[in-house]
């Protein structure tokens, strides 16, 4: 532990050493990730629907960009996507006086950004220390609200999305939460600016609230509406309808325009009205409290003081990058006002149609998706609406097939710590190389991408090919520590889907691995997990296509250098492209301390996915497959997903004779691709290199082509071995193998195999060797005896 803030602080004062040319960054003192833009462009009128006040989103038509803190125009309709998980309302005051002089120390020198996310980030007690032990707090959220059962995020306050709509005499308005039961559901205040030069007044409804601004303040809860003038004191309600069946969790409703609304005929002065004209202008702030079930807002503690009633503010699409995304949310419910959060409606282009495009611009931005019911909770952080983080480079421009990385977050993280706590990540896997970088949530923080988190994984992955130009052969996959496992796990699983694989101190199981094996104790598993089961090493194999650059400190006290070494062995006893870069003053949280990712970066820009190579070789483990499907806690195993990891390039369908326990392996060459050969040569590097001060010591093999031998001819068939297998199916076409001619193939397998070959066939071809069984849509079904 000593070591930790140790090199902590080394780091942080005297990072002075060479810099790459191109970086304007000394070692270790970067700036902060920038927050993302927004790309909006306009679009031809849409008819704005008529709205009725039932709690249904049937009549809102409008289309949902789904980047949070961004709003858009769209059906006559302004879309607002709020963060997700972001419900911690004000801070207390016991952060005022760091915050403030770090903000300083950053604004002077923009490196020393990196103060406020160690504060946050409880080193101490991610290796099982005190947090005292090195005087860093861990609180990784600003605000400091407690809900009522004690908890630190307000769930029915967590707003998922408002919208606003209009028509000749009312403005619509749709609340829409993360969270929202029979018995808890929100209560919003709304303020609006109606008229120039406002006093300032306390908000009601026990809202705790403040403004210099507002001189209308609205409460819309599922019990009713209320308009209340500040000025006057005068009360008008309004209808309000909810729905919090499923996972709509809806708060709508039909306010009078006059109530809240600029005169079309008043024209502002001087001031912050100035400039108006004419138009009708709606100016409005919006957040969300509890409601109390009558006319007002359940009181809300903070952890060390008094803070206001509401724990969730929208239209802040300025908020600086943060694990929750609530600095300045917090700091102005700590001062007790949402005057900073006005949004300025286009009443005139709700009438009219409005409608614009939006796509994300340059930084870093949450991006929602809509998960499965099968995997979700109604309640906090499990619900059927789930975030990822991604970073958008200057040079994307929505239509490019653009690199793209996968960043898989380390044990105790989540979605958007290393956006945060290491901001290099998005700058040399994204920026610096032109490339996307995603960063899954994985429904948790030590969740292993097994289970649930497995399924968050596809369901990003699907989210991110029907939102972004993504080029699908230059994808890879990287991450620290659980997010190393991660590394090792998806690209064992998914080898058709990455170019590389990049490992920062992974794990080669769920737990640690010692690198022996004549003992049960090598292997120890963590947080549930049977690490004998869950044992990468042996499907490393899998790897015969994706290149991978393992990374890792000898000084590692949490994923033994030992095991990490024999995994390095493995794939150079394979004859696999691999790195391994080893770091002799690196402990466990060195990498993302000295924030340099660069050399990963620049390794895997040399590869593309070949979509059908000439060879592939795959084993599918029944052990491993079932802790994947009921992980991550096999003392408490999560029911009812079937992954079946059983197909990868141009193979499918590969089943082991057991079924429970067994493992299936192939090993198949198309021999119409007529690979060229290939030289694997060693190499070896360090101690340094640009953007990674290192030191390192780095070996490898590399393939590099053959001059001295030539390509063989090629043939209309292929080879294979199997061993433990009962069935495989190969695509013909994917192979470079015509059914319209004879196909050869050569198959060893240790046991009857059933071997499917999807060739487009419509009549039963004549066969010699084996006996036919089916023809079934073009797929040719043939039964081996064991043997060759």
């Amino acid at each position: 532990m000593r070591r930790v803030s140790l090199l902590l602080a080394t780091g942080l004062l005297a990072g002075t050493g060479a810099v790459a040319v191109a970086d304007v960054e000394p070692p270790v003192l970067h700036a902060a990730q920038q927050r993302g833009t927004a790309v909006v462009s306009a679009l031809p009128a849409v008819p704005p629907t008529p709205k009725t006040v039932d709690g249904q989103t049937g009549d809102w038509a409008g289309e949902a960009a789904g980047f949070s803190g961004l709003s858009h125009y769209s059906a006559g309709e302004l879309v607002h996507a709020d963060y997700l998980f972001d419900a911690f309302g004000a801070e207390d005051g016991d952060d005022v006086d760091r915050v403030s002089r770090n903000d300083a120390l950053e604004e002077a020198s923009p490196g020393f950004y990196r103060l406020e996310p160690t504060y946050q980030y409880d080193i101490g007690g991610q290796v099982g220390a005190p947090t005292g032990e090195v005087g860093l707090g861990g609180e990784p959220v600003y605000g400091d609200a407690q809900d009522t059962d004690g908890g630190g995020h307000v769930a029915a306050a967590d707003l998922r999305e408002v919208r606003v709509a209009a028509d000749a005499s009312t403005v619509s308005l749709l609340v829409r939460t993360t969270t929202m039961t029979a018995d808890r559901s929100a209560g919003v205040v709304v303020l609006a600016d109606t008229v120039d030069g406002s006093s300032a007044y306390d908000v009601p409804f026990g809202s705790g609230l403040r403004t210099e601004r507002a001189d209308v303040a609205l409460l819309v809860a599922r019990t009713g509406g209320v308009a209340v003038d500040l000025a006057t004191g005068t009360r008008t309600a309004f209808p309000v309808a909810a729905d919090d069946s499923g996972y709509d969790n809806v708060l709508e409703a039909g306010i009078p325009r006059a109530l809240v609304e600029r005169s079309a005929k008043d024209k502002p002065g001087k001031g912050k009205g100035k400039a108006l004209g004419h138009k009708p202008r709606l100016q409005l702030a919006l957040a969300a409290g509890v409601s109390d079930g009558a006319d007002g807002l359940v009181d809300l503690q903070g952890e060390d003081a008094d803070v206001v009633n509401v724990a969730n503010v929208a239209f802040r699409p300025d908020e600086p990058v943060r694990i929750r995304f609530d600095k300045r949310q917090a700091f102005a419910l700590h001062d007790g006002t949402i005057d900073p959060f006005f949004v300025d409606v286009d009443v005139d282009g709700l009438l009219a149609g409005r409608t614009e495009a939006l796509r994300p611009g340059a930084g870093y931005h949450e991006r929602q998706f809509t998960s499965s019911e099968q995997i979700s909770v109604e309640g906090d952080r499990d619900g059927i609406w789930q975030p990822y983080g991604v970073y958008v480079p200057s040079s994307y421009d929505g239509t490019t097939p653009t690199r793209t990385t996968y960043w898989m977050h380390w044990r105790g993280g989540d979605t958007h710590d290393a956006a945060v706590v290491s901001p290099r990540t998005m700058r040399d896997f994204g920026e610096d190389v032109g490339g996307l970088v995603i960063a899954p949530r994985g429904r948790g923080t030590s969740t292993w991408y097994v289970g649930k988190a497995q399924v968050d994984f596809r369901e990003v992955w699907d989210d991110v090919l029907s939102t972004f130009a993504v080029d699908e052969d230059r994808v890879y996959v990287t991450g620290h520590s659980m997010g190393g496992w991660a590394s090792y796990l998806l690209s064992i699983l998914y080898p058709d889907r990455f170019a590389a694989a990049l490992p920062y101190a992974g794990v080669p199981t769920q737990g640690l691995w010692a690198g022996c094996e004549f003992d049960d104790n090598c292997w120890q598993g963590t947080n549930g997990g049977n690490a004998k089961d869950q044992w990468t090493t042996p499907l490393l194999e899998n790897l015969r296509n994706v290149p991978i650059a393992i990374s890792h400190g000898a000084l590692d006290e949490l994923v033994p250098v030992t095991g990490v070494t024999r995994q390095a062995e493995k794939l150079a006893t394979l004859g696999y492209r691999y790195r391994y870069y080893l770091f002799p003053t690196y402990e466990h949280y060195s990498h993302p301390i000295h924030d340099e990712w660069a050399e990963g970066a620049r390794y895997a820009s040399e590869f593309t996915r070949d979509e059908n190579p000439a060879r592939v070789t795959y084993l599918r483990s029944m052990p491993f497959e079932r802790t994947v499907e009921t992980g991550p806690d096999q003392g408490r195993p999560y029911a009812g997903l079937d992954f079946s990891f059983d197909s990868a390039y141009w193979m499918s369908g590969l089943s082991p004779v057991d079924g429970q326990r067994g493992v299936a392996k192939v090993d198949a060459v198309s021999l119409a691709k007529a690979a060229a050969p290939v030289l694997t040569v060693p190499e070896a590097g360090g101690p340094a290199a640009l953007g990674q001060l290192g030191p390192y010591a780095m070996q490898g093999l590399r393939w590099t082509a053959d001059p001295l031998a030539a390509a063989p001819a090629a043939v209309n068939g292929f080879t294979a071995t199997l061993t433990g297998a009962s069935a495989v199916a190969f695509d013909l076409a994917r192979m470079g193998i015509s059914a319209s001619a004879p196909v050869t193939g050569a198959v060893t397998t240790e046991a009857p195999l059933a071997l499917s070959l999807r060739g487009g066939w419509t009549s039963v071809p004549a066969v010699t060797g084996a006996t036919v069984t089916s023809l079934v849509d073009g797929v040719l079904t043939l039964q081996l005896p064991a043997g060759t």
